[in-house]
């Protein structure tokens, strides 16, 4: 009995300590949450921010990859000559005319259309709409960053069509559609996050003066 009542004021006091901890981590960050919003430097600088953004994704969304659209009519012929490639490197067969990709799905051809939006335009939008926002970056390292990062979601895109439609073939089509309508777009905007994130942290000490 000694013992059992020894286990139960351990284990009373081992749940008061996560409790405590847990309240004590909740009352720092609503400290560090009630500081934020009394910075109002900062909270007008995010709004900003937001608002450069959603500014210049529409005008990329309205104008800008409309007419453009040549461009990204030929990079999806690119990016299907250079899925058909990578697939070849693997062992797997197909062709291409223009931006369709032809292939055997279990002993079907299939047809697989490269459009616009498989070829990054929405993706390169947002990461150009990302870097114009950061006004607090020198204008020259922003055109250096739209410039090295279009070149690597564009280079990458390829990869993702290739893995896309290797997982179609050996699978079948419903979860080829499942793969790319959840981890084909999942891809590129990770690798957006990731080079926005290590663009910005590269270039964040020569930000622009007051």
């Amino acid at each position: 009995m000694a013992g059992e009542r020894e286990i139960q004021i351990d284990a009373d006091r081992g749940s008061i300590q996560e409790q405590s901890g847990f309240c004590n981590g909740l009352k720092g960050f609503c400290n560090s949450l009630r500081r934020d919003l009394q910075d109002v430097e900062g909270i007008r600088n995010a709004l900003y921010f937001l608002l450069v953004f959603a500014a210049s994704f529409i005008l990329m969304i309205l104008v800008i990859i409309p007419i453009t659209s040549p461009f990204w009519s030929a990079m999806g012929s690119l990016h299907a000559g250079a899925a058909q490639w990578i697939l070849s490197e693997f062992g797997i067969e197909s062709q291409t005319n223009a931006n369709v990709l032809v292939m055997d799905v279990q002993g079907k051809e299939t047809h697989f259309l490269i459009s616009r939006l498989c070829s990054g335009d929405i993706e390169t939008a947002l990461l150009i709409s990302l870097i114009i926002a950061s006004l607090d970056i020198l204008l020259v390292w922003r055109i250096l960053g739209v410039l090295v990062g279009t070149v690597l979601l564009l280079s990458i895109n390829p990869l993702r069509i290739a893995l896309t439609l290797a997982i179609t073939k050996n699978s079948g089509m419903a979860t080829g559609d499942l793969y790319h309508n959840i981890i084909f777009r999942l891809f590129l905007f990770v690798i957006l996050v990731l080079y926005y994130f290590a663009w910005y942290r590269i270039f964040a000490g020569r930000r622009c003066r007051p």
